[in-house]
């Protein structure tokens, strides 16, 4: 991770100078459009660093992730256990978006239903096998009558 106080500022444009050329950054530096100067190495690595974000721009070259990863919202990679682990490991924060991090209520919790559970996203539902019925709970069968 990049210390702050390895970004310089150089001098961010105001609007009665946008004609105003930007001096370059010292070698190893990226000029932001802003004219902020960050380390090379902070560019297309997923992170915001120019207050304008001209550091992670279409150019960027982001490697796929693997299958025992997950790709945030930006292309960032992180493991796949890390998603709905109740911690913002995504910059963009969608490895904790709540349809993905649905808890299963037929599996979480004990005596959802009393034969069979659908679980949906946010909720659940409850079903009978063919010869019972949903009682008024709606979480339980009884036996239909076979008159």
């Amino acid at each position: 991770m990049v210390n702050r106080l390895d970004i310089v500022f150089v001098h961010t444009l105001s609007e009665d100078e946008s004609n105003c050329t930007v001096a370059p950054c010292d070698e190893g530096f990226f000029t932001c459009h802003s004219g902020e100067c960050v380390p090379d190495k902070v560019t297309c690595d997923h992170v915001l660093d120019c207050e304008d974000g001209s550091d992670e721009n279409p150019e960027c070259n982001y490697k796929d992730c693997t299958g025992a990863q997950f790709t945030c919202g930006n292309k960032k990679c992180i493991p796949k256990h890390w998603v709905c682990d109740k911690e913002d490991d995504c910059p963009d924060s969608s490895d904790e978006i709540p349809s993905l991090c649905d808890i299963n209520e037929c599996v979480d919790v004990a005596g959802t239903c009393s034969q069979g559970c659908v679980n949906t996203i946010g909720s659940y539902h409850c079903k009978c096998n063919p010869e019972y019925a949903k009682r008024e709970d709606g979480r339980s069968c009884k036996k239909r009558d076979s008159t």
